[in-house]
This record gives C-alpha cells, sequence and structure tokens, in this order.
C-alpha cells in the first residue's frame, strides 16, 4: 500500500507550485503582432480548380444524410471560418470548387464514429414551471484524414483531423430537406421532449442519431476547411510573434530585455537576417543555465524561454534544421503538465508549413502590381453545393485505414527525418534538468518531490548527488526510491524542514542530519532503521518523527522519546 504521507505530499506539491517565490528567478513573454504572408504548402499554380471527395460507408453517412436536416452552413462554425484580419488570396485566376477536370483533389475519409452513452438532462421550461425540457448530450470522436493529391493522384500534403466534440440533440429547431419528383422539399419543425422516454426513444429509433452524426460531420469538416484554407492559399495580414526575458530582484536583466527590444524593432521591419544580434545575446546567457536551481540567473525557466526565442529567430530566417533542433532542446526541459506544451506544438506545426510552403513555392509572392484573387469560401460553396441533387461530392467507400496507412508511409518516405520531427521529439534529459522539472515553489523555498511509481528507472539508485544543487529547498521527498544510504551531505541543505524518505533501504541514518537545525518533520517509515543517531536530538526544531514499519526496539523508542520529549514519535 502506497504510504498516505507520500501522496498528501504529491497532493500538496500539486497546490503549491504557482505560489509565487520573489526570490526566484522566472521567464517573462512579451507579444507583439507583424505584417507576414504566408505560403501555400502545395504548389500555388496546382490550386485553380479543386475537387472534393468524400469517401465514407453509405449506410454510415451520405449526401442524404447531410440534407436530411437543412442547410450545411447552418452547423458549420463561422467564427473561426477566416484567421481574424487575415486576407486569403490565390494568384494569376480564381480557385473554383469542381466535380470534373481538377487540378487538385482534396480526399477525406471519415474512420470510425465514436460516442458514449448519452447524459439525460432536463431543465426547467420556465422558473415558475416545474415542467422540463429533456435533451441529450454526446461525447463523439469521429476521425477525418484529408489528403491534398495532384490531378495525378499523387499526394502533395495531408492532415487528420480527430477533435473530440461535444454534440447536444433536444430542443432545436430543425429543417428537414427531402428529395422527390426532381426536387426538393422543406419541412420545418422544433425538437421539445418533454419526458425522458420519449427522447430516448428517438434516439434509438427516430432522426436523433443520425442529427447527432450530421453535426458531427460539419464540425470536422469545417475544422478541415480551415486548415486546407491555411494550405492552399496564399494568406496575408498580421502574425503573432512571443518572444522572453527573464525577471527576478536578485540579477540584472537589463542585457536581456534589450535585446528584446532590438528584436522586436527587427521583427516589425521584416529585417529577419538582422536577428543576429539579440540571437547572440540569447546564446550567451543560455550558456549560463543552471537546469535544477530555480534560484540561478537563468534557471531552466529562463533557459526554455531563451531557446524559443532562438527557434523562432530561425523560422523566420528560414534556417529550418536550426529552428527544430531548438524546439527539441526546448520540449527536453518542459514538463507534460506545462502550459508551454501548446506553444511548442504551435510552432511545431508552423515550422512544417512554413518549410513545406518554402519547398513547394520557394520564394514565390505576388509583385508589387499583380492581381490577386480572393479565396473561395469553400464553406459558404459547399453548404450550397450539398442542395444540388447532381453533387458527387460523397462516394460509398471504406478507405480511412488505407489513407492513414498511406499518409503515414508518404511521411517517412518524403518528409523523412524532417526539422519538424526533430522538433517533435525531445533531447536526452540530464539528471540536473529532470530534477529541475520536479522542483516547485513553495512559502519560504523550494520543494522537490520523487516516488517510485513514478520514476521506476531510478528505484534501487543511489541518492543524486545532484540534489545539494538546490537552493532554499525546504522539502525533499524520495519515497519508494529503495535507496540504500542517505549522504552525510544531507547536513548540508540547513534549510530543510521536511524530509521523506519512507520505503526505501536504510539501516543507518549520517550523523551530520543532525545539523538540520529547521527539520520539522522526518518521514522514515518502511526502511530497516533499527536505531537512530545520537545528533538527531539536535534537530532543536522538530516535530515529528515517523518511524512505523521498522525494525526498532520498543526500548530504542523509549530512549529516544526520553531525549527528544517534545518530538511527536510514530512506532507501531
Amino acid at each position: 500500500m502506497k504510504p498516505i504521507f507520500s501522496f498528501c505530499f504529491v497532493l500538496v506539491l500539486a497546490s503549491i507550485h504557482l505560489i509565487p517565490t520573489a526570490s526566484a528567478q522566472r521567464a517573462s513573454t512579451k507579444d507583439f503582432k507583424i505584417e507576414y504572408l504566408e505560403k501555400p504548402t502545395v504548389p500555388e499554380n496546382l490550386v485553380r480548380n479543386v475537387a472534393f471527395q468524400i469517401q465514407v460507408p453509405a449506410s454510415v453517412f451520405d449526401l442524404s444524410s447531410l440534407r436530411l436536416f437543412g442547410k450545411a452552413m447552418d452547423e458549420m462554425k463561422t467564427d473561426a471560418e477566416r484567421l481574424s484580419g487575415m486576407k486569403f488570396f490565390s494568384l494569376e485566376q480564381e480557385v473554383e470548387v469542381v466535380d470534373e477536370f481538377p487540378t487538385v483533389v482534396v480526399d477525406i475519409a471519415m474512420g470510425e464514429f465514436v460516442a458514449n452513452p448519452p447524459r439525460i438532462q432536463g431543465t426547467p421550461v420556465s422558473k415558475e414551471s416545474e415542467e422540463k425540457i429533456f435533451t441529450a448530450t454526446f461525447d463523439c470522436r469521429w476521425p477525418m484524414q484529408v489528403m491534398i493529391r495532384n490531378a495525378e493522384g499523387e499526394l502533395l500534403d495531408g492532415f487528420q483531423i480527430s477533435t473530440q466534440r461535444t454534440i447536444k440533440f433536444g430542443n432545436e429547431e430543425f429543417t428537414k430537406i427531402e428529395s422527390g419528383r426532381g426536387k426538393l422539399s422543406y419541412t420545418k419543425g422544433k425538437w421539445d421532449f418533454r419526458n425522458e422516454s420519449d427522447l430516448r426513444a428517438e434516439l434509438a429509433s427516430g432522426d436523433g442519431v443520425p442529427r447527432v452524426m450530421w453535426k458531427m460531420f460539419l464540425n470536422q469538416f469545417s475544422e478541415a476547411i480551415d486548415e486546407l484554407e491555411q494550405r492552399m492559399f496564399f494568406i496575408e495580414g498580421k502574425r503573432q510573434v512571443a518572444l522572453g526575458t527573464a525577471k527576478g530582484r536578485k540579477f540584472d536583466y537589463t542585457a536581456l530585455d534589450e535585446a528584446l527590444d532590438n528584436a522586436e524593432d527587427l521583427f516589425d521591419a521584416g529585417d529577419f537576417e538582422g536577428l543576429d544580434a539579440p540571437m547572440a545575446v540569447w546564446t550567451d546567457w543560455l550558456g549560463r543555465a543552471d537546469y535544477i536551481n530555480p534560484k540561478a540567473e537563468v534557471n531552466q525557466e529562463v533557459a526554455v524561454e531563451l531557446m524559443l526565442n532562438l527557434a523562432t529567430a530561425h523560422l523566420y530566417r528560414k534556417e529550418w534544421a536550426a529552428c527544430g533542433a531548438q524546439l527539441s532542446a526546448a520540449r527536453t526541459y518542459v514538463s507534460p503538465l506545462s502550459d508551454l506544451n501548446g506553444r511548442l506544438e504551435a510552432m511545431t506545426a508552423l515550422l512544417e508549413k512554413r518549410r513545406k510552403s518554402d519547398l513547394a513555392n520557394g520564394d514565390k509572392r505576388p509583385g508589387e502590381d499583380e492581381k490577386t484573387y480572393k479565396a473561395v469560401d469553400f464553406k459558404n460553396l459547399i453548404a450550397r453545393r450539398t442542395q444540388n441533387k447532381d453533387v458527387q461530392m460523397f462516394i460509398n467507400a471504406d478507405l480511412f485505414d488505407a489513407y492513414v496507412a498511406e499518409f503515414a508511409q508518404w511521411q517517412a518516405d518524403v518528409l523523412g527525418d524532417a526539422p519538424e520531427a526533430q522538433a517533435a521529439q525531445a533531447g536526452e534529459l540530464g539528471m540536473d534538468a529532470r530534477l529541475g522539472q520536479r522542483v516547485s515553489r513553495v512559502p519560504g523555498g523550494f520543494a522537490l518531490g520523487l516516488m517510485g511509481l513514478v520514476d521506476a528507472d531510478l528505484v534501487g539508485q543511489p541518492f543524486p548527488e545532484e540534489i545539494f544543487a538546490i537552493d532554499d529547498l525546504v522539502s525533499l521527498s524520495l519515497s519508494g526510491m529503495q535507496m540504500g544510504e542517505l549522504p552525510e551531505r544531507i547536513g548540508d541543505v540547513g534549510t530543510l524542514k521536511v524530509l521523506d524518505m519512507t520505503g526505501n533501504l536504510l539501516s543507518a541514518l549520517p550523523e551530520r542530519i543532525g545539523e538540520l537545525a529547521l527539520l520539522e518533520r522526518l518521514i522514515l517509515r518502511n526502511n530497516q532503521l533499527t536505531e537512530m543517531p545520537a545528533d538527531l536530538r539536535n534537530c532543536v526544531s522538530l516535530k515529528v518523527l515517523d518511524l512505523r514499519g521498522n525494525p526498532i526496539s520498543a526500548e530504542t523508542v523509549s530512549a529516544l522519546q526520553a531525549a527528544m520529549p517534545e518530538v511527536k514519535i510514530k512506532t507501531d
């Protein structure tokens, strides 16, 4: 059984991680926007006549299903239809959506539709009424593999949309569209379930499940179009750039602040080649990094921000390999639970798009007087075309697994060890950096915790000497690590207030433990201790000594209690 104190200790660390410590150095990020032209990731001269082919078994979903409940546009997301403030365009001619003779084919294959059992909820019709309206909520997943091909069927680019979404059914208006005698008929209505049994009956035999699938498909399709537009058109507008510096009272970060200001001016002017000077500053400061000590001039948090600065500069200078290397390095030092992971993923995706667009289109851009053509609104056009009985957008086929395999092979063959592949992988983490990731800020200093269940590869290894480099360490937990010895150097950690060595193989404690004058809690459960060092009585602040699970005699405990009457000693 896991020791109770160890579990509580982890919870305490989680709850106090965000408590600020005035003396610790921290990263500080500044966001600003610059004018920038994004290019398509496929050859722009091919993006002229675009065909959409949606491969899905007709038994699951087809054009009739899409028509069943009305205009597709009503369900497509409109708030993220185009990136805010961005101009989407093509060169030479306007892009059209066609059924025949395409220059680009967008192949979409749907995977398995999965939905959890619905959660049924009733809400009062009004404050005065006890009558309720019932709705069903589904958590759905319906992966969509998207492939962009040329007219010959060769793969140019691709991606997968696998977002989990929450879809509701009930208490909503609808317009059913059905075809007959060569025309479409419209029927309006509203689902308004006043008892749970009627709602469940509709889900079991009526239009409820098709409606849920229809909503899910359109949401996935909408997200896919948002991504397609960014891969098939030029995009002109403002892009957000994030650069960092450091804050802290103990050190002077003026040089980093000046480097950030200089870089912002260069980004604003589009002078990316001129970034040499701030990049040199970031590289120099990164060389001072101390990955375990939160109070270092360049601690792990600040070092990661400098790596991201360098990755950003390399990205805009088209130095793809260097960008990937810096993102990989930053990923090495970022905890899986850190908010920085979203930023890393976004930068890795942007690296992939920028590199692909450079391969596909080089330095191609509209000339000063060259006419451009506004990008077709795929969502609006396709929504209207679903009303057309002659459209051939849906194909009765089950090709999802084949497309996924084809795309994976294409990535392996064409992309290989591309910089974005390196950026997606973390480098090897040294012990100092690994421990540094586990250091949390707490009142009065820092806490470090390792656990056998989480750090299995360290179980049975010696006490990490790197721990002694942590300034102001007030709490240390090494629960379940099966360490056979606690070093004499533990006496150097004079700030320590809590020491938890539960579940180790200790047969003795070092004499220098008596030098921990601030130690308040000493947890030694489930070890092999038979006696305590005489110097332990010098721990004048000690309040709790937990010796449960040790082969220590009652006589030894009694003598110990007599020597330290103010300490609460816990034994079996």
